[in-house]
């Protein structure tokens, strides 16, 4: 290595710019978060089957319909493409559907 001190320079300099980066992110989105902390949850037989659901579209869920954040903004947080928010939250809503389904054909047996 020709120069360890460019080289220790640059490396520093990228770990500020990234942590610049995520406290802007932060900064923009824990506000939202943090104002709707004293809004309890909804009660009911949906949020056990919300409960139910895979840790990542159970986040997802929670971050959309809790948090009130957007796709973009859910992706974000998540650290995973628009794209993939949508088909976490999609596939979510479809779970939950079947889920409804199955207890109310459940119910009407009883």
């Amino acid at each position: 290595m020709s120069s360890p001190e460019g080289w220790t320079y640059r490396v520093a300099l990228n770990l500020v710019r990234s942590r610049l980066r995520r406290r802007r992110v932060e900064q923009r989105l824990l506000p939202r978060l943090i104002s709707r902390a004293h809004v309890s949850a909804p009660a009911g037989e949906v949020w056990e089957l919300v409960r139910a659901l895979p840790p990542r579209q159970r986040l997802a869920v929670v971050l959309r319909y809790v948090a009130d954040l957007d796709e973009r903004e859910i992706a974000t947080v998540m650290g995973i493409t628009r794209g993939t928010v949508a088909s976490t939250l999609a596939a979510a809503r479809r779970n939950l559907g079947i889920a409804l389904d199955a207890d109310e054909i459940a119910e009407e047996r009883s």
